[in-house]
């Protein structure tokens, strides 16, 4: 689901990499697990449209955050940026990190197979 400012949730559970809770008081969110490292929780599939590649200038969009999103959930490094919706080269380098240990053809690009891959789908 979403939450909008000024809602206010506490959800706890697991999924194959471990027990986690988020506590979100309407302003800001604690993502953590027993250990209390900050962690993302990957929920929910995602639909990519179109292929997305390290570009200049950079593609983004909502897409591009999911897609930060789940190669951080997964524990790859995107920088010091972080998930911010753009696809630069540190967005591009976990690309291919994950692409070389899924087995799949390495070249940065995020299309079908990468986007399967990933847990989304393809609509492209």
């Amino acid at each position: 689901g979403v939450a909008y400012r000024g809602d206010m949730f506490i959800y706890e559970g697991s999924t194959n990499k471990g027990w986690y809770k988020i506590e979100y008081n309407g302003r800001d969110c604690v993502i953590s697990n027993r250990s209390d490292l900050t962690t993302i929780v990957s929920e929910t599939t995602f639909v990519l449209t179109r292929l997305l590649k390290y570009t200049s200038p950079l593609m983004s969009g909502e897409d591009v955050r999911l897609v930060q999103s789940e190669l951080v959930y997964l524990g790859f490094n995107i920088g010091k940026t972080g998930i911010d919706g753009k696809y630069g080269k540190n967005t591009a380098s976990a690309v291919r990190e994950f692409q070389k240990e899924e087995g799949l053809v390495v070249d940065g690009i995020v299309g079908e197979d990468t986007i399967i891959a990933l847990g989304g789908i393809w609509k492209g």
